[in-house]
C-alpha cells in the first residue's frame, strides 16, 4: 500500500526508526573504514545517537510499552556488537548499495508493473551481507524471499551466484 498507493501508516513501528538508525551507523561505519580511516566504536555510536534523534524528531513512531530511551541505548548496543565483531574483517566493498530490476511474467515475457527494488547492506567481491537487527534470532525461512530476490538481483547485475550472509544482531 507504501508504495503502490502511496498510503502512510498512522504510526511507524519504533523497530523500523532503530534499524534505520543502525544500519546508518554501520554504512558511516564501513564509508570510513573503506577511505582508509579506522573509526572509533564511540565515534559510530555518536553518529547513531544522532541519527536516532532524527528519526524520532517527527514523534511518530509507535514505542508500545518502551521508551526513545530503552531503544535508543539498545541500538547502541546493536552497534557496538557489530564494530566490535566487524573491526578485524576486510570491510566491504560497498554498504547500502541500492538496486533495481524490471521483473517480468515467467508466462507472457511482459515486464510487471512494479520494479524489485531493495538495497544490499554490506557488498563483498563475491557477495551480499544482509543486517538483521532483532530482539531474538529468527530461522532463515524467515527471510527467504527476501534473499532470494537479492540472489536474483546480484545473478543479473554482476552475472554470478552470490555468497550471501546474514547478520543478526540480536
Amino acid at each position: 500500500m507504501r508504495y503502490i498507493d502511496k498510503l502512510e501508516p498512522e504510526k511507524r513501528s519504533a523497530e523500523l526508526a532503530l534499524g534505520s538508525a543502525v544500519h546508518s551507523a554501520i554504512d558511516w561505519w564501513m564509508t570510513e573504514r573503506r577511505a582508509g580511516r579506522m573509526p572509533t566504536p564511540e565515534a559510530t555510536q555518536k553518529l547513531f545517537a544522532v541519527d536516532w534523534l532524527a528519526q524520532n524528531a517527527t514523534n511518530e513512531y509507535d514505542f508500545e510499552d518502551s521508551s526513545p530511551e530503552e531503544y535508543r541505548s539498545l541500538g547502541n548496543q546493536l552497534v557496538a556488537l557489530f564494530v566490535g565483531h566487524f573491526t578485524v574483517e576486510t570491510a566491504a566493498v560497498s554498504s547500502e548499495e541500492r538496486f533495481e530490476l524490471v521483473l517480468v511474467n515467467p508466462k507472457t515475457g511482459e515486464p510487471l508493473p512494479a520494479p524489485l527494488v531493495g538495497v544490499f547492506d554490506l557488498v563483498n567481491e563475491d557477495g551480499i551481507g544482509e543486517i538483521k537487527t532483532a530482539a531474538r534470532k529468527s530461522a532463515p525461512d524467515t527471510w527467504g524471499l527476501q534473499l532470494a530476490a537479492y540472489s536474483l538481483a546480484w545473478r543479473q547485475t554482476r552475472g554470478t551466484k552470490p555468497r550471501m550472509r546474514v547478520i543478526q544482531l540480536i
